[in-house]
């Protein structure tokens, strides 16, 4: 190999390891800082805004009149805004409910005290599926839930209809 055919080779290793690095730290030009003529330019940009956060030089900026990307509420408004979206909350769970029911303390003390309410309730959740534990099940129950849940009749025998499948 002539010399020539050697930095040829060493030029395109090492233009390949560039490539290599170039791929796995991106180019420069698509910094979103406003350094972008080097790395470290860039990340001291990003650490200058980062310990100027809160002081108005580049940070976010506090400012409770109105939402912006570029600046942030005080923790005193963030507060208001909970608190007025617990009340709103609050307010469209009770819909208008008696203020002797408002809590749920009150409704069970309630149910408590109205036996055929509770005995009703108790009857309807007793009829319902429950996702936590086995039941059994009546045949008339059975067909209802399969029927319910599209699953057609559950008693098929796969390996039968696969064997039939088979042979066809």
């Amino acid at each position: 190999m002539t010399l020539r055919q050697r930095i040829d080779a060493l030029v395109d290793a090492i233009g390949a390891k560039f490539k290599e690095v170039i791929g796995k730290i991106g180019s420069t030009d698509m910094l979103q800082t406003t350094e972008r003529g080097s790395v470290v330019g860039a990340v001291n940009e990003l650490k200058t805004r980062i310990d100027n956060i809160g002081s108005g030089n580049g940070g976010a900026a506090i400012d409770d009149t109105a939402p912006a990307a570029d600046k942030t509420y005080s923790s005193q408004k963030v507060d208001s805004l909970i608190d007025a979206a617990k009340t709103s909350v609050k307010s469209e769970i009770l819909d208008g409910a008696d203020a002797a029911y408002d809590t749920l303390a009150e409704v069970a003390k309630y149910i408590e005290q109205d036996k055929t309410g509770a005995t009703a309730l108790s009857e309807a959740v007793a009829k319902r599926l429950r996702i936590d534990e086995a039941q059994v099940l009546t045949q008339a129950q059975k067909t209802v839930v399969e029927t319910t849940l599209n699953l057609g009749d559950t008693d098929t025998d796969f390996v039968a209809k696969f064997n039939q499948a088979l042979q066809s």
